[in-house]
């Protein structure tokens, strides 16, 4: 198949009436007409929105009646518009390669029976519809044919939504962007939007080829409650974050809650945090194997778009669960030595944004606590650390989860318990059914003592 460089996010191979396109961005664009140009070893290049309008022209009269294939590390926006365009311009079938199950998928046509999705939540508006995706609890449900088939013989809306606009958000997998761009363009819809939270900006996608990028008005007349998860590496910060947040996610109105990834140096993706839940070794080894090319160094931009971010999910959202970085530690060869939880005052600047932390305490290093509270305290921090917990090893990797102690009101100090076994390899199913009681008090009670007594 011959391969061509449509522009700098994008490359496609085409031959036997098939195109095989394939994305080379990664998930976090930065402000609109300031294009990143430095490419770095492992490092994607960031795309622009003005990017995606480039590749749609570019593809026009290129598709009708051949079979797509979507492939490659792109954001929720770019397969949304992309396939939304595939769709208009005739593609006869969309397919797309996923990676937490390793296989192809079909987004485009749909067929079979299926149940009506319950991954997006519908409203529509004089001024548009909206699709929200929602987070499931059992985290497989983001993937997989049987949850795009729900979206055969889907109409969304009554009225004839030739003139109208469907936007799209929330938190789901690019395959579910995907098909309701496929769908949006199956019926009818001029405009397509994606509204990410952590962007200050919404993406417009429209019939006629133009992207746009209009300033989203504020949503709140006050900024949401941003709760950081604070803790050295491997210490459980992310499997912690994840589950306290299906365990919360109800003591939000209308589900306005969401999780951030803070360490863009070392990021912990939903399908790595999935993959390593499989019982085969092997499985897990190559998981790591494909997290460690996202690996990168930290740099002063990285940590200035990590506050930028912060700030705009507070413009957008009620709560926020930011999964903060655990700072510098010492590595074989001496370097950063000793350890740096807060280097600097970009990194301070950033933790910053959180009212209000839960600090995760590895019981393998005792004086944790004590050296990150010293740490906070040097940027006057420390008295936003609402609670502690105690993360706890199993005595055998394949014992259940479990509260080792339970959740103490402490009414002058931080709220305390401890969790015994915060480890990648449980699944979401099991760290929920053994922790929701606890950590929905622990949230009931950080929301009262914190974010309503502000308001």
């Amino acid at each position: 198949m011959a391969k061509t460089v449509l522009n700098h996010i994008l490359t496609m191979e085409e031959g036997n009436g098939r195109l095989r396109l394939e994305f080379t961005t990664d998930n976090n664009l930065p402000t609109p007409g300031k294009r990143k140009n430095t490419r770095r070893k492992k490092e994607n290049v960031r795309a622009n929105p003005s990017d995606y309008e480039e590749v749609a022209r570019k593809l026009a009269g290129k598709v009708q009646g051949r079979r797509v294939h979507l492939k490659g590390r792109g954001p929720v926006e770019a397969y949304a518009s992309l396939s939304y365009y595939l769709v208009l311009f005739g593609a006869s079938a969309i397919t797309l390669y996923e990676n937490n199950l390793k296989k192809i998928i079909r987004i485009y046509p749909l067929d079979g029976h299926a149940p009506k999705p319950d991954w997006f939540k519908f409203t529509s508006s004089p001024d548009g519809d909206r699709a929200r995706l929602v987070r499931p609890e059992n985290e497989n449900q983001r993937w997989g044919d049987e949850v795009i088939r729900t979206l055969y013989k889907l109409s969304l809306s009554p009225e004839k939504p030739s003139s109208r606009t469907l936007t799209l958000t929330g938190n789901g997998a690019v395959a579910m962007y995907a098909a309701l761009g496929c769908l949006a363009a199956r019926e009818g819809y001029a405009n397509l939007v994606v509204d990410k939270p952590a962007l200050p900006y919404l993406i417009h996608f429209s019939k006629d080829l133009t992207v746009t990028t209009p300033v989203k008005p504020p949503r709140f007349s006050f900024p949401g409650f941003c709760l950081g998860i604070l803790g050295d590496p491997n210490s459980g910060k992310s499997v912690f974050s994840r589950t306290f947040y299906h365990c919360c996610k109800d003591l939000c109105p209308d589900n306005q809650i969401w999780i951030y990834d803070c360490d863009m140096a070392a990021p912990t993706p939903d399908w790595y945090c999935q993959g390593k839940s499989s019982p085969d070794e092997a499985v897990r080894k190559s998981y790591d194997k494909q997290r460690s090319v996202f690996k990168h160094e930290w740099s002063m931009e990285k940590e200035l778009q990590i506050v930028q971010d912060l700030q705009n999910l507070k413009s957008n959202l009620q709560f926020i669960i930011a999964d903060l970085p655990g700072g510098k530690h010492p590595k074989p060869d001496g370097k950063w030595f000793p350890p740096e939880r807060i280097p600097g005052a970009n990194r301070a600047e950033m933790m910053r944004q959180c009212d209000a932390f839960i600090l995760l305490c590895n019981t393998a290093k005792p004086t944790v606590f004590g050296d990150w509270m010293d740490a906070l305290w040097n940027y006057d921090l420390a008295d936003r650390v609402a609670a502690k917990v105690f993360s706890l090893p199993l005595a055998k990797e394949s014992d259940p989860v479990e509260v080792a102690e339970p959740l103490d009101d402490n009414k002058d100090g931080p709220l305390t318990c401890a969790i015994r076994g915060l480890y990648r390899v449980k699944t979401d199913t099991e760290l929920i059914q053994a922790l929701q009681p606890m950590l929905r008090s622990l949230g009931k009670r950080i929301i009262d003592r914190v974010y309503l007594r502000r308001r």
